[in-house]
């Protein structure tokens, strides 16, 4: 089990002007006078190497379907930035480049993690084999439980609320490379307050960047690398997968990752919680500009059987390949949400735990005014409270400041939903395996591993005379960062909603 992590690529240019790297040198002062002709350096020979690419385990073990990136790495005098090339590792862990240049930069990309070699050398005549191997990385998938409301000063003023963060029970919260040693990845933010958590909180510490007029800091802080369950499980559960069939399938899943995240979900419960039955579904929503394709809307399950729960790995397979193709319509989340929950409660024995794991692309687009939204909203957390059925949402890639997160956040606090972000935010340099990563983490969710965690209360003041008010949801952001991305380049937001008491 492995969790995909952020690569994040960059090169930086290196000037050079010394008489050793190659180059002729710049006339000195005093040579050929003006309109004499102008200096010149000759263009850089057409590159003619080729480099044979070998991604592996720290164990050695090939690694397929790696994403391999070649750059001109920009690092050495004489250097051709313009070369980039990226393909992808064959069965045997291995991507061949043709015609790169003499310096350049390898990173792969894979389900495990992420690296780079910066300064790579390839003969200009023959073949040159690079090896790279793939470490875990630090999460930048993580379960955001939902955010627990706290006390209340008796003036309303002060307001307390707990943050609860689970990584993968392989990789944890790996210490940051580039801020200080043995330091967290995690720091949350409020409006414009920034709270960095790490090892070295002898005492409650308050913003580190603050503006504005509301306070906040932090009361409690506990981080535990080994990991207890972060929900309590016990017997077998009944998972239904639900998986979006919108036209906003291709958005949220660039990489075409869902179909086979979902066959690595049925894989892992198949294997790891024998004894537990999941089904598959899918949802959509009728629309006039692309047609929905699923039979039934706005929930298809994908099954004859009486009852479509059972723990035949073989039919789940092939419900998630049938699934496949039939992507058109809107996304209506909330409605089928509601379908999913009732069936679940039907069709699933009254010992088992009862859960629900919803591949989303984002919030509800079915056009519902925010009185709607709020109206389903509060059905929602009436029938999941009635049902006891577990939610737990997989979002797809989502901007970082996306309207939609502010409504997941609320949907999220509504069905008392653990939330994972399946990969960073769309940027042309980082491709992730997130949705497959994603999967996994909820698949622990649901099988009740200790899982490494981090936790914190925070408490907040109003910013009116007023103080806070009953039923109103507060919002803030948590960012979870990458140690192979300095400065904050490699930061995935977490929305939260909290609704106050």
């Amino acid at each position: 089990m492995h969790v995909a992590r952020v690569l994040l690529f960059a090169s930086a240019v290196l000037v050079a002007s010394c008489s050793d790297s190659g180059l002729p040198a710049v006339p000195e002062p005093g040579g050929p006078a003006a309109g004499a002709g102008v200096y010149a350096a000759p263009p850089l020979a057409a590159p003619t190497g080729s480099l044979t690419v070998v991604v592996t385990d720290p164990e050695g073990k090939p690694l397929s379907n790696a994403t391999v990136f070649v750059n001109g790495n920009g690092f050495t005098p004489g250097f051709n930035n313009s070369y980039s090339q990226t393909h992808a590792t064959d069965h045997m862990g291995v991507a061949t480049f043709d015609a790169t240049p003499r310096y350049v930069s390898v990173c792969a990309n894979h389900a495990r993690g992420g690296t780079c070699k910066l300064d790579a050398e390839v003969a200009q005549s023959g073949r040159t084999s690079v090896s790279v191997v793939i470490e875990p990385a630090s999460p930048i998938t993580v379960a955001l439980l939902p955010v627990a409301a706290g006390s209340l000063g008796a003036d309303r003023a002060e307001f307390d609320f707990r943050v609860s963060l689970f990584a993968s029970e392989e990789t944890g919260f790996v210490p940051h490379s580039y801020w200080r040693e043995n330091a967290t990845p995690v720091f949350l933010r409020v409006d414009s307050c920034w709270v960095h958590l790490d090892h070295f909180v002898q005492n409650p510490p308050t913003c580190s960047y603050y503006e504005g007029s509301r306070d906040t800091r932090v009361l409690e802080y506990a981080f535990d690398p080994i990991g207890t369950p972060p929900m309590p499980v016990s017997g077998p559960f009944s998972a239904l997968l639900l998986l979006e069939q919108s036209r906003r399938v291709d958005k949220y899943d660039p990489y075409g990752e869902r179909t086979r995240a979902a066959k690595y979900f049925v894989e892992y419960v198949n294997v790891r919680a024998q004894d537990d039955q999941i089904a598959v579904a899918g949802f959509a929503g009728q629309s006039a500009s692309i047609p929905a394709l699923l039979p039934q809307l706005p929930l298809w399950v994908a099954s004859s059987a009486t009852t479509p729960f059972s723990a035949n790995r073989l039919v789940h397979l092939a419900a998630v390949d049938a699934l496949h193709p039939l992507v058109g319509g809107n996304a209506p989340v909330l409605e089928a949400l509601s379908a999913a929950i009732s069936l679940v409660a039907v069709h699933t024995p009254t010992a088992h735990r009862r859960a629900i794991v919803a591949m989303l692309g984002g919030a509800d687009d079915s056009g519902l005014s925010d009185v709607q939204r709020r109206n389903a909203l509060a059905e929602l957390r009436q029938k999941q409270g009635d049902t006891g059925v577990q939610v737990v949402l997989v979002v797809g890639r989502l901007d970082a400041e996306s309207a939609e997160r502010t409504h997941l956040a609320e949907l999220a606090a509504a069905l008392r939903a653990p939330i994972i972000y399946a990969g960073y935010p769309s940027n042309w340099l980082i491709k992730t395996d997130g949705l497959q990563a994603a999967m996994d983490l909820a698949a622990d969710l649901l099988t009740g591993l200790p899982m490494p965690s981090v936790k914190a209360t925070f408490r907040m003041k109003a910013e009116g005379p007023g103080g806070f008010e009953a039923g109103s949801f507060l919002h803030g952001t948590i960012y979870v960062e990458s140690d192979q991305c300095p400065m904050g380049c490699g930061e995935l937001p977490y929305q939260f909603a909290v609704e106050v008491p």
